[in-house]
Order: structure tokens, then C-alpha cells, then sequence
């Protein structure tokens, strides 16, 4: 009886579904949904050449204006295939995504079915994205080779077209984690079926590394410091046990001399090394302006993880293809991408405070109390783009916004539309927004809704006023 694992067993909450028939996998299942995880990581292998060709595109259309631009990599669209995904010259691949896309149609019917049309519209919308991706890179250029860089609309054109990779490789992100919600189900029900089998506590091992290190990936991607220090401890005492697993009296020395064990052993290392060091935060100069989680996540951590760094996902996959049993493959991670724009543009349509540098939030003003929000907002950017509007009814509220001392509006409605503000914080002390009630409408207290933007994070907040108190919501820059 063929073996199966719940390849992403720690991942996610146990999901309910009412299937009609009963959740099992066949070896040619098991296969299958393989050859769909082999489609994403490959993908994720192409995504990431786009990427630094973009990185690259950013740094210098920066040289336009005034700021230094430190390219990360040297080659350009001359130097790469007309299509990354194709690759018919076999420069990045074994098999390019291409290849593996149109390869799927060969085991789409072999799929469960109750998750069968799921896992093809999810693989068609990752060809998609991928095609949509490789194309702007080619718009990117067309349109610095065809506009004068030194007008201010036209350079406006460029970081509007980068703005929209952003959105692609935000989609490639959001639409493999609903793929691994997808068969999550069922890798996991392999596990209630499983037989002996002599290489079930290593995969158990290789599973929680995995699991702990693509969590640490996910806490920089939200930038949420203190999961990234929970998780690092998870996977030293993963790395721990895998190390136990391998040196053990009953595997005689069969796994640690396998080259891929090899690797596996120093990548996770890397990775714990690299995670210990985020805590300082430290960034080279080259990445200086992206951040530290831009540059942990993409540089520093996830290379030691996917294939393009000889990362150890893939050799754990290799390895699992060599048993005798079917083992469901792991899945890589995608890169996310970030615009990183220069001063002068931020001066000339950013709105910069008067007083350089802050000390602390204010507890009163203009005889009223101020009401902190509990929430700081994390920003590894001085870039500041904020959408206000009256939440949920619009009942006439008017308010007074502060920023940092400064008054950017007095007796603002915000009844007919969102009033959009770009402005950009101070690099030392502290940075704040400030509602101040003028009146409370028809029902109180004032409440306004802010939509922000800082750098690639995008969330909202929801503060309340009234003639009494002020609301503050504090920002805090990530140096």
C-alpha cells in the first residue's frame, strides 16, 4: 500500500469540508498533485529572475532623480530569454515552468476530484500572473527607451508600472496558499492511512523543518518580529531532532552521508544564523533603502530555502523521490516585491513636517485629551500614503488632522469622498497622526476610517473622536 504524508500538516488550521466521497490518495494522486507543486517552485524560480530584473529597473530610473542607485544584479533583458518561464536553451531549468504548465494537462485527470477544478484554476492563474510578470519587463524598458526621464509625469509612468509587479507577485503569494488550503485535506488524511515505513521519522523531521522555517519566512512578511524569534526557537529544536534522527544507531550512517543531507544540515543552519541576526537588523548598503524585512525575506533567508540558492526544500524533495513509497512534495516560497522611491520626488509631493524630530506622542492638545491608539504602526519606510473617509455612515463628521505637530487640515468633511494625503515621516523620534472632532455629525463619537500604505504593507484603522479627546495613531520607522 503506497505511503502518503501531510506534507503541510503544521501549516494551517484543520479546515472543514463535506466531501461526498470518502478523502484518500492513490500513488497516480499522489503524483499529480506533485507535478502541480513541482509547476509552483519552478514558477518561483522565474518569478525571482523578474524580480531582480525589476529591482534593477527601479535603481535606475532612481539615477534620474537624486538618489544613489546600487544595482543588485548584472544583467538585463538583452542578456535573458524573451520568455524566463520558456527557457528554450535551458539556461535555469531542468524543465522550464513552461514545460511542467503544459505537462499538467497530461495528470489533471489523475487529481482528486472533489479538489480537481480548484487546483487547475489555481495553476492557470499562476501561468497568468507568470506571463503578466515576464510582459513587464519588456513594458518597463519599452517605456524608459521611449520617454524623457527628466519630465516629472513621465518618470511617474515607470513607478506606476512597478507598482503593478507589485500587485502580481502579491497574487502569485495569495493564490499558492489558497493551492496549499486546497490539498491540505487530503495529504493530510494520508497520514490516518500511513503503514510502517523505515523513512517515516525523517520525513516527520524534514515536515517540521519545513514547516518552522517557511513560518519564520511568513512572520518577516509581516513584520511581526516577535514570531520571527518564536519560530527560530521552533526550528533549532527541529534541526535538533533531525540531527538526532539522522545520527541514530538504527540509520547506521545511511542518511548523513547522502550529499542531499549535506546541504539540508548547512541550509538550515544558514537559516537559523540569519534569523538570529534579524534581531539586529542589520542591512548592506545595497539593500539599505528596501529595509530589514525586505532584505531578510528576500535575500538573507529565503535563498537558504528554495532551489535557487541550492536551498534545502529541493533536496528534501529529491530525496523523498528516491523511497520506495509516494511522498507529497514540498512547496518553495515566493519572493514579494517593493518600489522604492527617491528623495526628490518624496519632497516634491510628500508633505514633511516642520519639526524634524519628535520625542514623544502628545497627551494633550488644544485643551483636550489625546487618546492613543494601542496599535503602532511598523513602517520601514519614511513613504506615507494614507486614504481617509467617514466610516460605515456618513452622518456630516468634521475634523482637524495633525501630523506630527503640524495642522494639514482644519474643519475637513469628509461626507462626499476619501481624502487621499502622502506625507513622509521623520527618520528619528517619533511620528504620529492626529483626528481632532470639530463636530461629531449626527451620531457620536467622530469616527474615521484610514486606509494606509507603507511601502508594501497595506492594512486599516479605525480611530474615534469627539469633543472631549483626540485620536493618535503613533507610527514607528524601522531604522
Amino acid at each position: 500500500m503506497p505511503v502518503f504524508i501531510a506534507l503541510w500538516l503544521f501549516l494551517f488550521p484543520q479546515t472543514t469540508n463535506d466531501f461526498s466521497q470518502k478523502i484518500s490518495l492513490s500513488t497516480e494522486q499522489t503524483k499529480a498533485i506533485n507535478a502541480y507543486v513541482d509547476y509552483f517552485n519552478e514558477s518561483i524560480h522565474g518569478m525571482l529572475i523578474v524580480h531582480r530584473l525589476l529591482e534593477n529597473n527601479n535603481q535606475d530610473i532612481n539615477k534620474y532623480v537624486d538618489l544613489d542607485g546600487y544595482q543588485i544584479n548584472f544583467y538585463s533583458n538583452n542578456d535573458l530569454p524573451k520568455n524566463i518561464f520558456e527557457d528554450p536553451e535551458q539556461w535555469f531549468y531542468e524543465t522550464s515552468p513552461e514545460k511542467r504548465f503544459d505537462g499538467l494537462k497530461e495528470v489533471e485527470n489523475n487529481l482528486p476530484l472533489d479538489i480537481r477544478s480548484d487546483l487547475v484554476s489555481q495553476a492557470s492563474k499562476i501561468h497568468t500572473i507568470c506571463t503578466n510578470v515576464n510582459d513587464i519587463r519588456f513594458e518597463v524598458e519599452d517605456y524608459i527607451d521611449a520617454n524623457d526621464l527628466t519630465v516629472k509625469e513621465n518618470l511617474y509612468g515607470v513607478y506606476e508600472l512597478l507598482e503593478k509587479g507589485v500587485d502580481l507577485y502579491a497574487d502569485f503569494y495569495k493564490t499558492q496558499n489558497e493551492f496549499q488550503i486546497s490539498i491540505k485535506p487530503y495529504v493530510n488524511k494520508g497520514i490516518d492511512e500511513i503503514e510502517s515505513d523505515s523513512f517515516m521519522a525523517m520525513y516527520h523531521s524534514f515536515a517540521k523543518i519545513h514547516t518552522s522555517s517557511k513560518n519564520i519566512l511568513n512572520a518577516i512578511r509581516n513584520r511581526d518580529d516577535e514570531r520571527v524569534a518564536s519560530f527560530t526557537k521552533e526550528l533549532k529544536t527541529a534541526f535538533a531532532n533531525f540531527k538526532k534522527d539522522i545520527e541514530s544507531p538504527e540509520n547506521a550512517g545511511r542518511f548523513k552521508k547522502s550529499a542531499q543531507f549535506s546541504i539540508i544540515e548547512t541550509k538550515v543552519k544558514d537559516i537559523i544564523t540569519a534569523a538570529d541576526a534579524f534581531a539586529g537588523g542589520v542591512v548592506p548598503k545595497e539593500y539599505k533603502l528596501y529595509g530589514k524585512y525586505y532584505y531578510y525575506h528576500n535575500s538573507n533567508v529565503i535563498n537558504k530555502y528554495n532551489r535557487y540558492g541550492n536551498g534545502f526544500v529541493n533536496e528534501m524533495n529529491i530525496i523523498m523521490d528516491k523511497q520506495a513509497a509516494s511522498y507529497p512534495h514540498f512547496l518553495e516560497m515566493p519572493h514579494y516585491f517593493q518600489v522604492i522611491y527617491p528623495m526628490k520626488i518624496i519632497e516634491q509631493d510628500y508633505l514633511i513636517s516642520e519639526t524634524k524630530m519628535i520625542k514623544e506622542v502628545p497627551r494633550e492638545l488644544e485643551a483636550r485629551e489625546v487618546t492613543v491608539n494601542d496599535n503602532v504602526i511598523k513602517a520601514e519606510t519614511t513613504l506615507l500614503e494614507l486614504e481617509l473617509y467617514d466610516y460605515k455612515l456618513k452622518d456630516n463628521d468634521v475634523v482637524s488632522i495633525n501630523f506630527n505637530g503640524d495642522w494639514i487640515y482644519r474643519n475637513l468633511s469628509l461626507e462626499s469622498e476619501p481624502k487621499k494625503l502622502k506625507l513622509k515621516l521623520n527618520e528619528t523620534g517619533v511620528n504620529y497622526l492626529l483626528i481632532h472632532a470639530e463636530s461629531v455629525g449626527i451620531i457620536s463619537p467622530n469616527t474615521v476610517a484610514i486606509k494606509y500604505k507603507i511601502g508594501p504593507k497595506r492594512d486599516e484603522i479605525i480611530l474615534e473622536s469627539d469633543l472631549d479627546s483626540s485620536a493618535l495613531i503613533e507610527f514607528s520607522l524601522d531604522n
